[in-house]
């Protein structure tokens, strides 16, 4: 029985803050998984994964339990809007305007989903 802290368990089961776990917590939806050990509560993480994909609504993305394992590198995406953008023209403009930042963001944004469409079409 591996037994956890808070975070520690939030960490393991790839959620961005330990907020979700604290809710299910709090709402004694992981009850059987506490344990009080001194004043510390830690979280046995031996089947916890399961038990919470059996007692939350399952988001359109899949489940929010697993790491999400990137489906593109940064590299690819950056290779991209490199492709895009003249790079030189971004040299020294530090720290950013409010425009850069706006175009970097639609242009990163743009990439990925290029870069899942060209992955998608070339395993068909």
């Amino acid at each position: 029985m591996a037994l956890v802290s808070l975070t520690e368990a939030a960490r393991q089961l790839g959620y961005a803050s330990r907020s979700q776990l604290r809710r299910l917590r709090d709402e004694g939806r992981i009850d059987d998984f506490k344990h009080k050990i001194g004043n510390r509560e830690l979280i046995e993480t031996d089947g916890l994964s399961e038990h919470i994909s059996s007692v939350i609504t399952h988001r359109v993305s899949g489940n929010i339990c697993q790491t999400n394992t990137p489906e593109v590198t940064w590299q690819e995406v950056a290779d991209t809007v490199n492709s895009w953008l003249d790079p030189e023209r971004w040299n020294g403009s530090y720290p950013f305007t409010a425009q850069q930042v706006a175009t970097l963001s639609i242009c990163t944004s743009d990439a990925i989903e290029e870069v899942r469409s060209n992955r998608s079409t070339s395993r068909q």
